[in-house]
């Protein structure tokens, strides 16, 4: 057999091996049984070399010769045995003692209680329950280990996707123990449950921008997105880039709509106080017209080109499209006593008469004429 840590450990594993002593069979027998045994076996032997020895004629002397040679070659038999024994036996304390204090160690990672070694068993047996113990908790560190490093991949992973700080995690010993699992289990779990509630409401953000800015799906993420279920939606560090990208796309659509309509309503507030718009039309302009939507800025834009002021050159086009609208009435008054009443003119691309004056339809308020 082969004496080496390593091959004492091989040696214990084995199943078919019949040389380690049971519980239930040790002690077989006591030291003094076997050495009695021994002493009767050399005596049988010892005289059956005398019998052969007479039948060969050897003299007394010889025999007390040949008689001294074989126990000096027992001596120096007995002595090699027991120095070579002395030192398997050595091993084998060291073996089981070392193996011991490492099961106590990481029973104490565990904090799990220590290891009471039996006492009343061979130090074979002993080796040979210690490796199996210590494979046992090797196994049961090996798990622990695996489930604390998984659980805090996913933990920085969520963190990472909201950009949030890691709780600090306290452990009693290196190894965590199943208290310590379980907490950090139910922190990743809220913190799932967290990202899962952040992109529920992250996403309706996205569904109304893209409702307000009147805008169509463009790529198959925005269909997956907007379309599918929740739970459909993989959170993936790719995923939630895009999200984070799309999301600042449609807010800088929405902010620069939001700038067009105020600068218009601006530009229209600014209009209808010069032709004195009554507010009972601006009000019920601006019904159903909220928000910015492309389509509610171009109502927007509309309005305000009707109300421009016209430039000089498109002053008389600016009056031919009121009294088109009935808006005005042009009038003549000639100084004759034969013509004393004014003299109505229809719409007319020639230049305007010099003695032409306006006429409102409405004779509450004057509309404002830009020149």
């Amino acid at each position: 057999m082969n004496w080496t840590v390593t091959g004492l450990q091989e040696w214990f594993l084995k199943e078919d091996n019949e040389s380690v002593v049971k519980n239930e069979d040790f002690p077989q027998m006591s030291g003094k049984d076997v050495a009695a045994e021994t002493d009767a076996d050399s005596r049988e032997a010892f005289q059956d070399l005398i019998s052969v020895w007479v039948q060969m004629g050897l003299s007394t002397h010889d025999m007390m010769n040949r008689m001294k040679e074989i126990k000096q070659i027992h001596s120096t038999a007995n002595r090699n045995a027991l120095k070579t024994d002395t030192s398997r036996l050595e091993r084998l304390i060291q073996y089981t003692d070392t193996k011991l204090s490492k099961i106590d160690a990481i029973l104490a990672d565990l904090t799990l209680p220590s290891f009471r070694a039996p006492t009343h068993v061979s130090r074979e047996e002993l080796g040979r329950i210690l490796v199996y113990k210590f494979s046992e908790l090797e196994a049961l560190k090996k798990e622990r280990l695996n489930q604390l490093t998984e659980l805090k991949s996913k933990r920085d992973k969520l963190l990472k996707k909201m950009n949030m700080k890691a709780k600090e995690l306290r452990t009693a010993t290196n190894i965590p123990c199943d208290e310590e699992l379980m907490h950090l289990q139910s922190y990743v779990s809220d913190l799932t449950k967290e990202l899962s509630k952040r992109f529920n409401k992250y996403k309706k953000i996205i569904e109304k921008l893209f409702k307000e800015l009147e805008r169509d799906v463009n790529s198959d993420f925005e269909k997956h997105l907007l379309f599918e279920g929740s739970d459909d939606f993989i959170l993936s560090d790719d995923h939630m880039k895009r999200l984070a990208t799309l999301h600042s796309e449609l807010e800088t659509c929405y902010q620069q709509n939001a700038d067009k309509r105020a600068e218009m309503e601006k530009r229209l507030d600014s209009l209808w106080n010069k032709l004195e718009v009554e507010q009972s039309y601006r009000d019920a302009f601006y019904r159903n017209k909220n928000g910015c939507k492309p389509s509610v800025l171009a109502l927007l834009a509309d309005e305000v080109n009707k109300y421009e002021e016209p430039k000089p050159q498109n002053i008389q086009e600016f009056i031919e499209t009121m009294i088109n609208n009935n808006d005005l009435h042009l009038a003549t008054t000639r100084s004759t006593p034969a013509s004393p009443q004014p003299k109505l003119y229809g719409v007319t691309p020639s230049p305007l008469p010099r003695n032409c004056r306006l006429i409102p339809v409405a004779p509450k308020k004057r509309p404002f004429i830009p020149f």
